[in-house]
């Protein structure tokens, strides 16, 4: 099995993980953990991929997050707040 990391831009995180079932992988948190998720991987041995995406990429941490994803992802904010639409 395959673990998948997708690491945060620009802040050394991770923001998705898929690790595989019974897998002994630790889940790290906090500073550099993408770092700490590539090197522990590979000191165990499991094969593992790493998946850029700018969605995965993307932490909604700051009002700049959330300006970066009003920009990428057009009407967002206004389909979350829509209420009883089922889209």
């Amino acid at each position: 099995s395959l673990l998948t990391i997708c690491p945060a831009v620009g802040d050394g995180g991770t923001n998705g993980l898929v690790v595989p079932a019974q897998s002994p992988f630790r889940i790290q948190l906090g500073t550099d953990s993408f770092y700490r998720h590539t090197t522990s991987a590979e000191q165990g041995g499991l094969p593992f991929a790493i998946v850029e995406t700018q969605g995965f990429g993307l932490d909604l941490d700051t009002s700049g997050d959330l300006a970066e994803l009003r920009r990428i992802a057009p009407g967002v904010f206004e389909r979350i707040l829509r209420p009883g639409d089922k889209n």
